[in-house]
């Protein structure tokens, strides 16, 4: 119960949090309401300030925000609500959302004992309004998503608090709000809910159709091989009995296990050789690393056949263990690691088959998670097709106990939307139980899926199963690469020997409309002994791929050990040899062959220039003379962005230059975002290829960006943009990078660049590619239309029907709808998601919506199309100075061919005033109208750095029906002083995201990097003052190449100056604080400048502090040019000792291209 004070002084009482005790054990449970009377006891963190509030209601505690004027919102609970001291924690905040553009991101703030403050964040999927619940597992011995403050280890010291919440809005949402119903949670110690047993059997390896993906350690070292027996059905395993005395295979994918108490693990053996191993072991690892090998003394029979059988208890000691925290403990969760044979040594050889291996698992397990779930139906890739029935489920009670549960099954689309479904669960021991989705599917799309089990006796106990199936037509199989744009994805099947799982990939590459899969054509798999190539893995793949209508894009590269001269550069002639036997037995089979991957990463390829174009050479020659026909491809090169990794900034360039004639495809990639992909192509990418004389077409053939930190939805838009603009740009082909996530982290950015989930479940990137595919495989690209306001337009065409694809990148104008004039027979509007509606007429004009996510314009039997631009636009107003007035223009075209009056109403901000706030006009056919009014920029209109208001506009044309609403930000400057926090990551720019050797280096949070900047004038000096929090300081350059190291990079553009100044601070190793300018304007001098500026440098802790004084007649300025205003950017550079990492930066335009029209402008008093 609280005490708190209302706003207009009446004390009330509170009785929002509840404690009910848990039927059994020490499970503890609570919630705070929000839906009751009052006001909760909390407080909106500088609400006044950010333009934001909160009221509580029937409808709970309602939070409003404008994303225009501060980015986030965040309260506390005043106090913090103590917590029982658990291990594990769930907490479910129960929300209503009003809006479609609610928040990006809602966060879970715990504190501990020391201060210290711990995020737990969430990315909701809603585009729309309604109740919505979300989901936090709390592991006290795991970390958060971020923290800070305290002692700032990153652990839970008890006691903890429910500290409060966060969101992050969504960008160039405006403004939004959202109610907060409740939050619950339950708290849990060991052993506090009721369990029953369960039996579950696992096969972790089953020969009899290929071998998963496994590698024998140090085979040609110790003269051992691995082969897959078809005839037996077994793995062969052979070794030198002189070479050593035991051989050890492990799973490059650990099988996981079961929680279990009691383990069964049976084995089947057959000896191949008089000599077969006199033990055989198996070995698990844990979740801290430690590996443990449990041992069998072998027992063979007469006809060589050893059944061996492994019984372990959870608490068994295994008989060796190593790595991981050493505590001979299993750490769960476990898996399946691999296995090794002891043997004599001795002359002659061994020979060894396994059949299976396989494990039977007891687990004692709360009643909830004693219910399995299956998907049925959707084999082998979870497609429903349009129109079809909902998905069937499967619950299955796997204990030996009947069980009563509560169930909730919540089914979400791509745009948010979700629809629930409740209903009791009661299940007999070892019942299978099915459930039908009762309507239809409906619409085209992903959907996702969660069912929440808990039992009615013990509300502490809850589990939840997800998963994800789509409803799609697959866009094929295709022709292979056919003609006309290459739709691709990479795979990596060569990775495991398994051909049911070649098949499946082959099987999913089609139906999704690949017409090519990149794949590693991996020297060492196929000749690991000089002489002998064993080619029985690639020959299965090429057929298998090719029997769906798959054809490869294969790379040339990692030659085995033996075939090195220096790092990994094979001798010359092994490679001609190598490369020539390649191309004779697959010549018509592969067309497409990449001469190495990212050889300008150190990590890939460690030559120069000279060697590479040799290899190139080779390559040339080779299919010059075997292969007629066929595309050479240049190695596809990883970047054009500064990279940690590259050897050399001209590698791509000079390797272009020198290699002229030796390719067919330019083979290019470029990760991440589409801003940065789109800067970087035309800005970088494009231009070099002028310089470098490069006439072959170019191939995006490995692009993409991680579902991990931006989400699946961000992913599936991003891989729609950067495809149709690089199509745009000339590129012949486009490779998605990956088929399948490489592993289950949802924290590893390397794991989750797949279009399906690592077992074969689709994403919604998935779904997009098949929607690209099926619209446009077979058209070509005509051209870009030009659309003002950030607005993207691409057209396509084929011979029956003409494509338009638009989009609104920079969020301007939010909601503008373009005309277009076209004789289309038929006009449909196609989302991302491949659903088709009738397209919108105004009069005899179509509109197609230019949102944020691409979407298409299909106009059957079109011979003629013009875009109009839209019937309203704004101007892009200039920077709002506070005490000046703002011109504002809207221009208006009529869309029909007669006369019509129009309304316009403004809607301005707080802080911006008007005199007249509508306006009515009468539009003519043909003419542009122009409203010109202007704003009054008043003392309370408070900018924040990063961040704009928005003025609204909305236009009606009562006798067309017509209604439109525009949004237009407006910048305003920034007064002197001014301080901005630098700690989000969409302020970061990592160098590695892309770069799976190197994660470690890709930014982790606040602690990682973070700085505190403050910019304040005296009469005489521009002051600077910027505290930087870096986990580690490292500093070994100086002057022009400072900014390679930690440090501050900054900018300024002073009104009537020629050029820009660029200015660094840096604090050496050896502790000597520097100065330096990059440029300066026209007529100033750099070494001047930089002697000028004084500064004071120094680390304490984990923050290096940074106090610079720049004389202001050192810069060209003064107290009027001040209150004129200037352009102000500044970066911090992050490099941990091994290479610059990235930067985290106010805004664009300093690290990647110089552009002082991206930089916020601050004035003086």
């Amino acid at each position: 119960m609280y005490s708190v004070m209302k706003p207009n002084g009446k004390r009330i009482v509170m009785n929002h949090w509840l404690l009910i005790p848990a039927v059994c054990g020490i499970t503890l449970n609570a919630a705070v309401d929000f839906t009751g009377p009052g006001f909760p006891p909390l407080s909106l963190n500088r609400a006044e300030e950010r333009g934001q509030g909160a009221s509580s209601g029937k409808g709970g505690l309602l939070v409003k925000w404008d994303a225009a004027r501060h980015p986030y919102w965040e309260w506390s609970f005043t106090p913090p609500l103590t917590l029982p001291e658990f291990d594990s924690a769930e907490f479910r905040v129960g929300l209503r959302v009003t809006g479609p553009d609610a928040v990006r991101r809602f966060n879970l703030r715990l504190a501990d004992a020391t201060g210290e403050v711990f995020q737990y964040e969430q990315m909701p999927l809603w585009l729309a309004g309604g109740v919505f619940t979300l989901d936090y597992r709390i592991d006290a011995a795991k970390g958060a998503d971020r923290h800070w403050g305290g002692n700032g280890d990153g652990k839970l010291d008890f006691p903890v608090r429910l500290f409060g919440s966060s969101a992050d809005c969504a960008e160039g949402s405006g403004k939004g709000e959202l109610a907060i119903r409740s939050i619950d949670w339950t708290t849990r110690r060991a052993g506090e809910a009721a369990t029953v047993p369960v039996r579950q059997t696992v096969t972790m390896a089953d020969f009899r159709d290929g071998f998963p993906d496994i590698v024998l350690n140090k085979a040609g070292e110790r003269g051992q091989k691995l082969i897959h027996a078809a005839e037996r059905g077994a793995l062969q395993v052979e070794w030198r009995r002189a070479n050593a005395g035991y051989w050890e295979w492990s799973c490059r994918k650990p099988v996981p296990l079961p929680e279990f108490t009691s383990a069964r693990f049976e084995v089947k053996l057959a000896a191949g050789s008089p000599e077969p191993p006199e033990w055989f072991s198996l070995r698990l690892t844990d979740a801290t690393g430690e590996v443990f090998q449990y041992a069998k003394r072998t027992d063979w029979d007469r006809d060589g056949i050893c059944n061996l059988v492994f019984e372990l208890e959870r608490s068994q000691k295994p008989v060796l263990s190593w790595g991981g925290n050493g505590d001979g403990r299993l750490d769960f969760p476990v898996k399946f690691l691999g296995a090794s044979g002891d043997f004599k040594a001795g002359e002659g050889d061994g020979k060894l088959w396994i059949d299976s291996i396989r494990g039977k698992f007891v687990s004692s397990v709360p009643l909830s998670r004693a219910v399995a779930v299956t998907l049925k139906g959707t084999d082998p890739f979870h497609l429903i097709p349009p129109e079809g029935q909902g998905p069937v489920l499967s619950f299955h009670n796997r204990s030996g106990s009947a069980i009563r549960l509560s169930a909730e099954l919540t089914m979400r689309e791509f745009d948010g939307t979700a629809v629930r479904k409740r209903f009791p669960l009661v299940l007999a021991a070892g019942e299978k139980q099915p459930f039908t989705w009762p309507e239809k599917l409906g619409r085209r799309g992903i959907r996702y899926l969660e069912c929440r089990f808990s039992d009615p006796e013990n509300p502490g106990d809850l589990s939840v199963w997800n998963s994800s199936f789509a409803v799609m037509e697959p866009a094929g199989p295709t022709a292979g690469a056919g003609r006309g744009f290459i739709f691709g994805v990479c795979s990596h099947p060569n990775w495991t020997r398994d051909r049911e799982v070649h098949r499946r990939e082959a099987e999913a590459a089609a139906l999704v409309g690949a017409g090519v899969v990149r794949i590693d054509f991996e020297w060492w798999q196929i000749e690991p002994e000089k002489g002998k190539r064993d080619y029985t893995l690639y020959d299965e793949l090429v057929e298998t791929f090719a029997q769906r209508g798959v054809e490869f894009e294969a790379i040339l590269g990692k030659p085995p050990k033996w075939a090195v001269v220096k790092g990994n550069l094979p001798d010359y002639g092994a490679w001609r040899s190598f490369v020539r036997e390649a191309f004779r037995r697959y010549r018509g089979k592969i067309r497409l062959w990449e001469v190495w991957n990212e050889p300008d990463l150190a990590g890939f390829a460690s030559f120069d220039v000279p060697e590479y174009v040799e290899l190139m050479r080779i390559v040339r020659e080779e299919a010059d003379r075997e292969i007629p026909g066929a595309a050479v491809l240049s190695g596809g090169f990883a970047t054009m962005a500064a990279h940690g990794s590259k050897k050399r900034e001209d590698f791509q360039e000079e390797t272009l230059k020198r290699g002229r004639g030796l390719f067919d495809l330019h083979a290019y990639h470029e990760h991440g975002t589409f801003p940065q992909y789109r800067q970087l192509v035309d800005g970088l990418f494009l231009p070099m290829r002028k310089r470098a004389g490069v006439a072959v077409p170019w191939y995006a053939n490995e692009t993409a960006i991680t579902s991990a930190g931006v989400g699946e939805r961000e992913q599936a838009v991003t891989l729609a943009k950067k495809l149709v603009f690089a199509w745009s740009r000339g590129a012949v082909g486009y490779n998605w990078y990956n088929l399948r996530n490489k592993g289950d982290d949802p924290r590893d950015g390397e794991h989750n660049y797949g279009m399906m989930t690592s077992d074969f479940r689709p994403k919604a990137v998935y779904v997009a590619f098949n929607t690209l595919a099926g619209l446009l495989r077979d058209h070509g690209f005509v051209r870009q239309i030009p659309v003002a306001d950030g607005g993207m337009l691409f057209e396509f065409r084929n011979r029956t029907e003409r494509v338009l694809c638009g989009w609104n990148e920079e969020f301007r104008s939010a909601g503008k709808r373009l005309l277009v004039d076209s004789d289309a027979v038929r006009a449909e509007l196609i989302d991302l998601m491949g659903n088709a509606v009738p397209a919108e007429r105004l009069g005899d004009r179509l509109l197609l919506p230019l949102e944020r996510t691409p979407a298409f314009l299909r106009l059957a039997g079109a011979d003629r199309v013009e875009v109009a631009g839209g019937v309203m636009r704004i101007i892009p107003p200039p920077v709002a100075v506070s005490g000046r007035t703002l011109p504002l223009e809207i221009e208006l075209v009529s869309p029909v061919s007669r006369p019509v009056n129009a309304k316009l109403t403004l809607l301005p901000p707080a802080g911006l005033r008007t005199e007249s706030e509508s306006a009515e006009l009468t539009l003519k056919p043909g003419e542009k109208c122009v409203w010109k009014t202007q704003l009054s920029v008043g003392g309370d209109f408070l900018p924040k750095l990063g961040e704009t208001e928005t003025v609204a506009v909305e236009c009606r044309i009562p006798e067309l029906g017509y209604r439109d609403r525009l949004e237009q930000p407006v910048i305003g400057a920034l007064p002197l002083p001014v301080r901005f926090d630098l700690n989000r990551k969409n302020q970061t720019v990592s160098l590695f995201d892309a770069d799976p050797t190197k994660t470690a280096l890709v930014w982790s949070g606040s602690g990682d990097l973070s700085a505190e900047v403050r910019l304040d004038a005296s009469d005489r000096e521009l002051l600077l003052r910027v505290d930087v929090t870096d986990d580690r300081h490292s500093q070994p350059f100086s002057g022009a190449d400072m900014w390679q190291g930690d440090g501050v990079q900054f900018a300024l553009a002073v009104p009537g100056q020629q050029g820009l100044w660029e200015l660094g601070l840096s604090l050496s190793d050896s502790g000597g604080s520097e100065c330096f300018a990059w440029s300066v304007p026209n007529g100033f001098d750099r070494t001047a400048a930089a002697a000028a500026m004084r500064l004071e440098a120094e680390r304490r802790g984990t923050v290096t502090h940074y106090r610079a004084a720049i004389p202001l007649a050192a810069l060209g300025l003064d107290r009027t040019k001040l209150r004129e205003g200037i352009r102000f950017n500044l970066l911090v550079n992050d490099n941990d000792g091994e290479a610059r990492k990235g930067w985290i930066a106010a805004a664009p335009g300093i690290g990647s291209g110089k552009d002082a029209g991206k930089y916020p402008v601050v004035v003086g008093p």
